[in-house]
């Protein structure tokens, strides 16, 4: 993956109410603007975030997972594990408790996030496998 190296901050409070404001990240020299709908998920390694982009690129933004969250639309992005938020527009599918993602990466949901990530989507039929 590409990366756009010493991102480090997180700006323009963005949330669901709010959706007429563009979405800025501070790169340590310049604001830079992003789209939302271009995020595919949010991985954390303690006080650093990565953003992984559609295009295939990695954001670097030196915050918390927490803090993070706190920035972004509750209902288009979902915490899926201890480590990862996902952008609930960008799984493809969802195969036990794998999430397949818009760019074939395979996420693990943990347990204790799993009612609160189905809860954000409309399941029209549970189907049985045939034998």
């Amino acid at each position: 993956m590409r990366q756009v190296n010493n991102t480090h901050h997180f700006a323009s409070r963005h949330h669901q109410s709010d959706d007429s404001h563009p979405t800025l990240i501070f790169n340590g020299s310049c604001f830079m603007r992003i789209e939302l709908d271009d995020i595919v998920c949010i991985k954390s390694d303690g006080k650093k975030c990565y953003m992984c982009m559609t295009d295939g690129t990695e954001l670097h933004i030196h915050c918390t997972l927490k803090d993070m969250e706190d920035e972004l639309p509750h209902d288009m992005f979902v915490r899926v594990q201890r480590q990862y938020t996902v952008n609930i527009w960008k799984v493809v599918s969802i195969i036990g408790r794998e999430l397949v993602m818009c760019n074939q990466a395979l996420i693990v949901m943990g347990k204790t996030y799993e009612h609160e990530l189905m809860r954000h989507f409309h399941v029209i039929a549970r189907f049985r496998s045939l034998p």
